[in-house]
């Protein structure tokens, strides 16, 4: 509580804090009484929240001018990463839908990987490129969650977008790094959740060091790319009992995705790694969506839904063609893709037009995550990984969940057609040969 006495262009303040307790929706009441001898030359009084690691959703009464007391009413929510979404909703939402991720036989992928921990013990080469494709940078990663942060005076910034030759910016992973798990007890789902208008949405995010379509297409000489964010997104209705239960899954494919009906989807009671007891369509008691992985390309799929293919072609000749592989049934190879950690991703935010130090330039934008709860790689705008062109199919390998130009951070493609969204000049088959 802060009050404002005395000339305004030479004021005092008299300044109290005073400690509330919400009630479970977050709401808190607050009595505060200022001393007679602060009243004298009042021109207001404002009562304000100081904890950064709560967020005031609404608040009421909480600006006087006149009265010697004043009543504010706060809706505050514990949000460390700033995003006005009560981070306990997030863990919680997290917890209730919590992915199974079943794995093919075919993948190379031993396992989950942890971004942070290869930034931390040195696996990434971080590479810059002008607009010519000069190299301006080579240098080694190594160090905390904010070791990618790098910037060159004016020219460039892997946080950002300079004035006048931004930078391209591309993580070579160690070849050694390829196909690796990271290990247990740190495999990580990342979960990033937030809110527009009358919905809230689930994103859960796995991040895998390869791609590799050499077996399925002989024409490729070549591993494919290095890194590979991967999602799906639930959309949550307030139902009549008053909790949140989805009605709508994004499944992400390569570049583009599918809606399906929660209804459509498979769920089970717990994330176990099995089969036994999952049901086509949610309800409160099976509330842990099943997602299929594609082989060594590791789009998500809804159980028994047709998968992705895609030919490439130089004039009248077809060259070749790829066809994600999915494995549906339970027999023969029962694979998945275990983790130990649920982490919350935060949020990021964009500031313009950035002074660089020592320097009369500046930025024309700089991400930044927008409180301590965010992870600080999340402002990184480049890629993710190195990666080849062997057959005019590839596209750079991914960049980071929040740019990914579809990668839908806080948006939701909804779209029942028969190929879905994104994935231009992609087909939809039935496809025998997607199992072991």
């Amino acid at each position: 509580m802060t009050t404002w006495y005395g000339d305004e262009l030479d004021p005092d303040y008299y300044y109290d804090e005073i400690t509330g307790t919400t009630d479970a929706n977050g709401y808190a009441y607050l009595e505060i009484y200022i001393p007679a001898e602060f009243l004298e030359g009042l021109e207001y009084m404002y009562g304000i929240e100081i904890d950064p690691d709560y967020t005031i959703l609404s608040s009421e009464n909480t600006y006087t001018h006149s009265w010697q007391t004043i009543w504010p009413e706060y809706v505050v929510v514990y949000d460390l990463d700033g995003d006005f979404v009560d981070d306990n909703l997030e863990l919680q939402l997290a917890e209730k839908f919590k992915p199974v991720l079943h794995k093919h036989s075919y993948d190379l992928q031993a396992g989950l990987q942890n971004f942070e921990n290869l930034l931390a013990d040195g696996s990434f080469t971080l590479k810059v490129y002008n607009d010519n494709g000069q190299t301006m940078n080579t240098e080694q990663i190594v160090g905390g969650p904010t070791a990618l942060h790098k910037w060159d005076s004016w020219y460039w910034d892997t946080y950002g977008y300079g004035s006048m030759s931004h930078g391209v910016y591309n993580l070579d992973l160690l070849d050694s790094k390829r196909y690796e798990e990271a290990s247990v007890g740190q495999r990580p789902v990342y979960y990033h959740v937030y809110k527009d208008a009358n919905y809230y949405y689930i994103q859960y995010w796995y991040y895998l060091t390869m791609d590799d379509k050499r077996e399925q297409l002989p024409a490729i000489a070549d591993t494919w790319h290095e890194s590979d964010w991967e999602h799906i997104s639930l959309r949550l209705f307030e139902n009549q009992n008053g909790q949140l239960e989805p009605d709508l899954v994004n499944f992400y494919i390569h570049s583009g995705g599918r809606t399906v009906n929660a209804s459509s989807c498979w769920w089970s009671s717990s994330n176990a790694q099995t089969y036994n007891g999952i049901q086509q369509g949610y309800d409160d008691n099976h509330s842990r969506i099943h997602v299929w992985i594609a082989a060594n390309g590791h789009a998500s799929y809804n159980r028994w839904s047709v998968v992705y293919k895609r030919t490439a072609e130089i004039g009248p000749f077809e060259i070749s063609t790829y066809i994600d592989r999915i494995d549906y049934e339970p027999s023969g190879n029962d694979l998945y893709f275990p983790y130990d950690q649920l982490i919350n991703m935060g949020e990021i935010s964009k500031q313009t037009y950035i002074d660089c130090p020592d320097s009369q330039y500046s930025l024309e934008y700089h991400c930044y995550p927008i409180a301590n709860g965010s992870i600080p790689w999340l402002a990184y705008i480049g890629n993710t990984g190195d990666y080849d062109d062997p057959v005019f199919l590839v596209f750079p390998s991914p960049e980071m969940p929040p740019f990914g130009s579809l990668h839908e951070w806080v948006s939701f493609s909804i779209n029942f057609t028969f190929g879905g969204f994104g994935n231009s000049g992609a087909y939809w088959i039935f496809d025998d040969s997607t199992g072991d």
